[in-house]
């Protein structure tokens, strides 16, 4: 029994990271940029 829930438990976890991987492929320098521009506008 506690086979079967350790591989329903990997199942989820496999499930979860390969949908935040999915979700991080972007590129973050974007954000980042758009951070400094307004740091740097209003002069700090």
């Amino acid at each position: 029994m506690s086979q079967n829930y350790m591989k329903q438990i990997n199942n989820l976890w496999y499930q979860i990271f390969q949908i935040v991987k999915e979700n991080c492929e972007g590129d973050v320098g974007t954000a980042e940029d758009a951070m400094e521009k307004l740091l740097r506008s209003q002069g700090a």
